[in-house]
């Protein structure tokens, strides 16, 4: 019965998960209709969680399931409880975390420390021109999903 729960949580999830201060809701959005234009299944708080829904089960449980972590750093997200919280979560869980740079303000060495590890974009056109790149892997991973299920129900008759 395991593959059935990998099959619900195939198609329920989200390919990645936008973290994000509400003062960069417009950058957010942005990334999310670009994205979203090639078939990537983005979560962005505001668009994806329905209203009246408890949305912080809603947020933990797209934020595990996601494929990918995208953390928007700006002042406001560098201040911003729910943002900072998400990317910690993000990061013990071994999430693969995009850090993008959205303002030009300089950040101290100490807001970005825990970010030392990854490659940090340092604007949205850069972040969008190399993930293009990137996005024909998640085509390959439904398309072998796909395969995997009907070899396995092919065998199960």
């Amino acid at each position: 019965m395991r593959w059935i729960n990998n099959i619900i949580k195939f198609f329920v999830s989200y390919d990645v998960f936008i973290s994000y201060s509400d003062f960069d809701f417009g950058k957010a959005k942005e990334i999310h209709d670009h994205l979203s234009k090639y078939g990537i299944r983005v979560f962005l708080a505001k668009i994806s969680i329905i209203q009246g829904s408890k949305w912080k089960e809603e947020l933990k449980s797209n934020l595990n399931n996601a494929n990918l972590f995208l953390f928007l750093i700006s002042s406001a997200s560098l201040k911003s409880f729910y943002a900072v919280s998400e990317a910690g979560h993000a990061w013990l869980s071994d999430k693969d975390i995009i850090p993008i740079k959205i303002e030009r303000t300089a950040f101290t060495k100490e807001q970005l420390q825990w970010l030392s590890d990854f490659q940090i974009s340092e604007n949205i056109p850069q972040f969008l021109s190399q993930f293009r790149k990137k996005i024909y892997w998640v085509y390959v991973k439904r398309f072998i999903f796909w395969v995997a299920l009907i070899i396995y129900l092919a065998l199960k008759k």
